[in-house]
């Protein structure tokens, strides 16, 4: 029996998905070769990630000295067993097991359906050497441990809000928020939105500005921090900002963070409602905030 390019088991047996996706690969399931793979724990999903908590101790005193702390990766465990009809079968399943996440330089996209319907996400790798017993009797027993270095679960849906300044516009705009935060108003137009996490923490969009546009700057009103960028951007040009990884990179590959201001402010987007501005010149361009809800 000849293993297929992609040999992975499906849930078309299922009236409803509850189970884990990655890397082409489903459990539970039913793949072609009528082998059921059943997902026996799952573990690590729920639940905070591991904490990176600061502290020193004071010397001949009680307690500890505070420090900044911040949470470590997020660390799930699939664990499981596939009872296949011929020992080839199981042999095949076998070496499935084996071949997922199996470059640990690359991010797998991990999904979570759950009872309720909601698809949940985080981009994983191998944490451990994936598990798989010696076949008997047809049954195998397997398990893979992945972990997250970003530990939000992040809504499967993403959320899209598309930002053009006002046409022609050159008498500035009114700053909605207190000094000492100020923003360059000269010849510039405004448009404002809201954008909305519907999780529990903090998510980081990712901005594309499409020109034409001319010294864009994205602020959260909310926060009264704005990242504000010195560049023109002619028709055809796209500078996209990753708040998450801190990059500015320009038509696809070109490096443009020398292009932030001295003032600029990384922000990100609390639970609930954010209130978002783009101010740039240049006329049409737009700017696109993409960003998915967080949990943890």
């Amino acid at each position: 029996m000849a293993l297929p390019a992609l040999y992975r088991p499906n849930t078309s047996t299922y009236t409803q998905f509850v189970g884990v996706a990655i890397d082409g690969w489903k459990a539970p399931g039913l793949d072609d070769y009528g082998c059921e793979w059943i997902l026996e724990t799952f573990e690590g999903w729920s639940g905070t990630p591991d904490l990176r908590v600061g502290g020193q101790d004071r010397p001949l005193d009680h307690g500890q000295f505070d420090q900044p702390s911040y949470l470590g990766s997020r660390v799930v465990t699939m664990q499981g067993t596939t009872i296949c009809p011929t020992q080839t079968a199981a042999l095949l399943a076998s070496d499935i097991v084996s071949s997922i996440c199996s470059d640990p330089s690359q991010l797998y996209l991990l999904q979570v359906a759950e009872p309720s319907g909601i698809v949940r996400r985080a981009n994983v790798r191998l944490n451990t050497p994936t598990k798989v017993s010696d076949l008997i009797d047809g049954t195998i027993r397997w398990q893979i441990q992945v972990k997250a270095p970003d530990p939000r679960r992040y809504d499967d849906n993403e959320t899209v809000i598309v930002l053009t300044p006002p046409t022609g516009a050159s008498g500035g705009i009114t700053v909605p928020f207190t000094v000492p935060f100020t923003i360059s108003t000269t010849g510039l137009g405004s448009s404002t939105a809201t954008a909305v996490n519907n999780g529990t923490f903090a998510t980081r969009p990712v901005v594309t500005l499409a020109g034409p546009l001319v010294d864009p700057q994205i602020a959260h009103l909310g926060v009264g921090r704005s990242l504000s960028l010195t560049i023109t951007l002619a028709a055809g040009d796209v500078l996209v900002v990753d708040f998450d990884k801190r990059t500015v990179t320009l038509n696809g590959s070109a490096s443009r963070s020398n292009t932030l201001t001295d003032t600029a402010a990384w922000w990100e987007l609390a639970p609930g409602g954010n209130d978002l501005m783009l101010t740039a010149g240049g006329g049409s361009g737009t700017a696109t905030i993409r960003y998915r809800s967080a949990l943890l």
